[in-house]
């Protein structure tokens, strides 16, 4: 699936200590979605929105990149609608937590818990996506990574995710990670956890002076 999306906004921000940002925003939005690997060629969809929404940050990690303790949170609510094309009113929500305990020098068990629903008639990238070693960087609220799955395997209106894992730093700087992960997406919202896909990989990484290196090796999803 490609889209090709532009846009205008006005955010306002406020930051409480050094780990927490409230935040409320205002925006335009035009997008022209086109899914190439439907069996179906469809035409393209063309939609321009509105949108309100307010996210709530929280970040009290000891280090950007490998942290070895601390939470992270990130939620946001978002209410739009159309302001031509095709579509109606829509809602998404997301949420995303993350907690790290160190439990021996250069050793932390990590676990985390995702979540997202999405209500009305929401444009197609505003859908959610599992899959891939590591969320699209243009849409980290509806790209989730999840190991075992091929980037956007899955797609759906509402979207589970739980995981836990440990890290290992044992070089200065160099890491080695363990993940599981379990979830899916769904039509309509409900909670069978039966119904859940899992992956598990093994990890290496290193901070660097030109960003962290990442090199995954996950298993097929079971």
């Amino acid at each position: 699936a490609r889209v090709d999306l532009g846009g205008i906004a006005a955010t306002m921000s406020r930051t409480i200590g050094t780990g927490t940002r409230l935040a409320i925003r205002l925006k335009a939005e035009h997008a022209e979605w086109d899914d190439e690997v439907s069996a179906v060629n469809l035409p393209p969809i063309r939609r321009t929105i509105y949108e309100a929404g307010g996210q709530l940050d929280i970040d009290t990690y000891d280090r950007g990149v490998f942290p070895s303790r601390g939470v992270r949170l990130q939620a946001r609510s978002e209410w739009g609608g159309r302001l031509a094309g095709d579509g109606g009113p829509y809602s998404h929500q997301f949420g995303d937590l993350h907690a790290y305990v160190p439990i021996l020098p250069g050793v932390s068990l990590w676990t985390g818990v995702t979540v997202g629903a999405s209500g009305g008639s929401p444009p197609p990238h505003y859908l959610f996506y599992l899959g891939g070693a590591v969320p699209y960087y243009l849409f980290p609220d509806r790209d989730v990574a999840f190991v075992g799955l091929r980037t956007q395997e899955l797609r759906g209106r509402h979207m589970q995710k739980a995981e836990i894992g440990a890290q290992w730093e044992f070089l200065p700087k160099v890491f080695g990670l363990v993940r599981w992960n379990a979830g899916n997406v769904y039509d309509r919202w409900t909670w069978d956890p039966s119904h859940y896909v899992s992956g598990v990989s093994l990890e290496v990484g290193a901070a660097t002076l030109a960003g962290n290196v990442h090199f995954s090796f996950p298993s097929d999803a079971f």
